[in-house]
């Protein structure tokens, strides 16, 4: 490439690596080049993250009902089942194709995590250091979400919506109370009208087990 001509070309056609002898200007149009193919790449990913989920859920309910199938058929995928979860949730949770406008900018970590797909990486305090916020997804402004979409939907209002947990209750109270309940069921007598609940819960138990383990190996 000569020096002192702009950079126009196609990512895909740029084969040169940035070099010491180029100029400034050469080098700003490179690394404007190279941030617009991330742009459209990161897209293009939470594109087919959304297409992902959509499949996923359309299988499981056709699944649904036929007791563990749903789960036997998703343990013989090439993917696993904490993906298979996670692209289920993004899909539901941001409601229509053309809703993802709302998410440009953001990488697939960010938009995962605006939507409480995933919790955030935890901030590991160095020694010398004292622990620092872990930083918010740069999530669009309430003005952006009105100006690309007049009236919010429902993934706006979510965007915009603060977490919500219910305050001094501790998860593992909960799940003591799932298990009381599913222990009351079992005296009760199970019959095959439980099938569908009990594959229901054994979804939601194998999801949420996944999203511990990814959690766990995020803050390794």
């Amino acid at each position: 490439m000569k020096t002192g001509t702009k950079i126009t070309a196609p990512i895909a056609q740029m084969t040169d690596r940035p070099k010491q002898d180029w100029t400034l200007e050469d080098l700003t149009n490179y690394a404007a080049v190279r941030a617009d193919g991330l742009r459209r790449m990161a897209k293009q990913t939470l594109e087919e993250l959304y297409l992902f989920g959509e499949a996923l859920s359309l299988i499981r309910a056709l699944k649904k009902g036929e007791g563990k199938k749903w789960l036997q058929w998703l343990s013989k995928q090439p993917y696993s089942n904490t993906s298979a979860f996670q692209a289920i949730k993004f899909f539901e949770r941001v409601g229509s194709l053309e809703d993802l406008s709302l998410l440009d900018g953001m990488t697939i970590t960010e938009a995962k995590i605006a939507l409480d797909v995933i919790a955030p990486k935890p901030v590991v305090a160095r020694p010398s250091m004292k622990a620092a916020p872990a930083p918010a997804p740069i999530a669009p402004t309430k003005a952006e979400i009105e100006t690309r979409s007049p009236g919010a939907s429902s993934l706006a209002e979510r965007l915009m919506a603060p977490s919500e947990s219910p305050s001094g209750v501790h998860a593992a109270e909960y799940l003591g109370r799932v298990g009381s309940l599913l222990t009351a069921a079992e005296r009760a007598g199970i019959d095959s009208a439980c099938l569908e609940l009990l594959d229901e819960i054994a979804e939601t138990v194998d999801r949420l087990r996944g999203d511990l383990e990814l959690r766990k190996a995020v803050a390794a």
